[in-house]
């Protein structure tokens, strides 16, 4: 991604699905135990996917490695990559899932938001 540049993606979770046991040896700590609070197993599932993929897609956005990078929560719970910069600008995400469907957004220019509901 170029410094001052915007990226998004929107990602089906089923056709990620036989790749969920591999995802949760992408996330760290924090992920894991956000993901693994969810009641259902299948809830926990698409979470654990989720974060995987939103950390694939920084990573492959800016042309980092997906465990070189923190993906934090602030006291509302959406996400921030603290430290990461591109020219001295903040990277700024956002993510959003319902129904099996996620969208990401990645941005450089300042704070940046995305949302998918369910229909």
């Amino acid at each position: 991604m170029a410094p001052g540049a915007c990226a998004t993606a929107i990602v089906d979770l089923r056709r990620w699905h036989p790749w969920r046991d591999e995802a949760w040896s992408l996330l760290d700590a924090s992920e894991r135990q956000r993901a693994g609070q969810r009641g259902f197993a299948d809830d926990r599932e698409a979470l654990g996917l989720t974060y995987a993929l939103h950390r694939l897609f920084v990573a492959a956005s800016l042309r980092i490695a997906p465990e070189s990078f923190a993906i934090a929560r602030d006291t509302e719970g959406a996400p921030h990559l603290p430290g990461l910069a591109l020219q001295g600008r903040a990277v700024r995400t956002s993510l959003s899932h319902a129904d099996g469907v996620v969208a990401f957004a990645l941005c450089a220019l300042g704070p940046v938001g995305i949302d998918v509901e369910a229909s």
